[in-house]
C-alpha cells in the first residue's frame, strides 16, 4: 500500500484542500521624491555665510579632532575653548557663537572636575557649560542612548568627547571597521542639532602629526589641531585640516595653576588652566624643518592638487578626498628635474618610470611628508591632509 500524501491524508479526514493561487493585486507604486531644483551661480549671490562655533575654526555640525602627546596639552585647552564657547568670549583671537555645551571627560571625570572649578574662578561662572559627571563607555548602547538624551535635551552648539580612546573601550585603533564606528557615532551626535563635535585624541607617534589609528578616522575630520609642548614651555597648536578657514594659522597657550581651595593638610588644591599667548612664543613650525626636495615635492603635490586634483576614495571604509594619481605625480616631477640622472632609465619607457634609486627617493619623500602630517598617499593616490 502506497503511502498517502499530506493532501489525500487531510481529504480522508473530511478538510477542504484548496490550491493556493498567487494574488493578483498589483503593487503599490513606489513615492516618487520631487527633483531638486539645480543652482547656477548667481542663485548663490545670497547665500548666507556658513554658522560658526568658533569663526574660522569650527563649524555647526562639523567633527574636530583635538590631539597631542600624553602631556601636550590636550585636555586642558579642550575645556578652555568649550568654555569659551559657553561664555560667548573670544577664543584664540577668534569670535565666538554662543550656546550650549556638553562635555563628557571619558578620561578622568574627578580631574576634569578640578578644571572646570579653575575655569569658573578664572573666567566666571558659565551656567550654558554642562560636565557629564563620569566616565562613559560608548560601546554600551545605555551609554550612548544617555548621551544621545542629553544632546536632544540641551541642544548644545558643542560636544566634547574627552578622550576618544577611553570613550571606547577596547577599541582597536588600526582597524577600520572599529574607527569607522567612532567616526558614525559622531556624526551621529552632531546630527541630532548640528552641534560641533570634538574628539580629544592622541597622535599617530612621537614625531607624529595626524590622529593615532586608521586613516578614516583623520580623513573624516572637518578641522584637526595639533597640540605640541611639554614642561612650562609655551604649548603650541597648529592646523592640519580647516575646513572654516585657513590651515595655516597657528596658536599657543601657557599651561597655569589656579588655586582651588585647602585641602585637610592644609595644602592647596590646585588645577591646571589654559592661558592664551602668542603664537610667536611657541615651538616653530615642523613645515620650516624640511629640507629642500621634501618641500618642493609638497608644494609641487598641492600645486597638483589644485589644478588637477580628482574626488576619489583611495582606501576602503575612507571618506572622498580630493587626490592627484601617483603615477602623475612622478611624471610631474620628473619633468620638473626633481629626480638625478641615476633615478631615471637609461632607456626611457614611459614618463613616469624610474630606477630602484628614483623609487626608493620618492617613497622617502611621501614618508617624511606623511609623518610630518602634510600628505597621506597609497598605492595609487596621494592627498593633503
Amino acid at each position: 500500500m502506497n503511502a498517502m500524501t499530506p493532501e489525500e491524508r487531510l481529504k480522508a479526514a473530511g478538510a477542504k484542500v484548496t490550491a493556493f493561487k498567487p494574488s493578483r493585486r498589483a503593487a503599490p507604486e513606489p513615492a516618487v521624491r520631487p527633483l531638486r531644483e539645480l543652482l547656477n551661480p548667481a542663485d548663490l549671490a545670497d547665500e548666507p555665510a556658513r554658522p560658526y562655533v568658533i569663526k574660522g575654526l569650527i563649524g555647526q555640525g562639523d567633527h574636530a579632532i583635538i590631539m597631542g602627546q600624553p602631556g601636550s596639552g590636550k585636555s586642558v585647552i579642550a575645556p578652555h575653548l568649550a568654555y569659551a564657547v559657553a561664555q560667548g568670549r573670544m577664543a584664540l583671537g577668534r569670535r565666538v557663537k554662543a550656546g550650549k555645551v556638553l562635555y563628557i571627560p571619558a578620561e578622568d571625570a574627578h580631574g576634569m572636575k578640578g578644571r572646570v572649578r579653575a575655569l569658573m574662578a578664572r573666567h566666571g561662572n558659565a551656567p550654558n557649560f554642562y560636565l557629564f559627571p563620569a566616565s562613559v563607555d560608548l560601546t554600551n548602547p545605555d551609554d550612548v542612548a544617555e548621551i544621545r538624551h542629553h544632546i536632544e535635551t540641551i541642544q548644545p552648539v558643542l560636544v566634547v568627547i574627552d578622550t576618544t580612546a577611553r570613550a571606547f573601550p577596547g577599541l582597536r585603533e588600526n582597524e577600520a571597521e572599529d574607527m569607522s564606528r567612532v567616526v558614525q557615532l559622531t556624526r551621529e551626535f552632531a546630527g541630532i542639532c548640528n552641534s560641533a563635535v570634538v574628539n580629544v585624541h592622541h597622535v599617530a607617534k612621537d614625531a607624529g602629526t595626524t590622529p593615532r589609528g586608521h586613516g578614516s578616522f583623520n580623513g573624516d575630520a572637518d578641522v584637526t589641531m595639533l597640540i605640541e609642548g611639554s614642561g612650562s614651555a609655551v604649548r603650541s597648536i597648529k592646523l592640519g585640516k580647516n575646513r572654516s578657514g585657513p590651515s595655516d594659522a597657528t596658536f599657543a597657550f601657557e599651561i597655569e595653576v589656579e588655586e582651588l581651595g585647602i585641602d585637610e593638610d592644609g595644602d592647596p588644591i590646585t588645577a591646571p588652566v589654559a592661558a592664551e599667548a602668542d603664537a610667536s612664543a611657541a615651538a616653530p613650525s615642523k613645515e620650516a624643518k624640511l629640507n629642500d626636495r621634501d618641500a618642493v615635492m609638497l608644494r609641487d603635490t598641492q600645486g597638483l592638487l589644485a589644478d588637477v586634483g580628482e574626488h576619489v576614495t583611495p582606501e576602503t571604509g575612507m571618506p572622498i578626498v580630493r587626490a592627484v594619481s601617483r603615477q602623475s605625480l612622478r611624471a610631474h616631477l620628473v619633468k620638473r628635474g626633481w629626480f638625478s640622472e641615476d633615478m631615471l632609465p637609461s632607456t626611457p619607457q614611459t614618463k613616469s618610470a624610474l630606477t630602484n634609486a628614483g623609487y626608493k627617493q620618492e617613497n622617502k619623500a611621501l614618508n617624511t611628508l606623511k609623518r610630518k602630517g602634510f600628505l597621506c598617499y597609497t598605492r595609487d593616490w596621494v592627498w593633503a591632509l
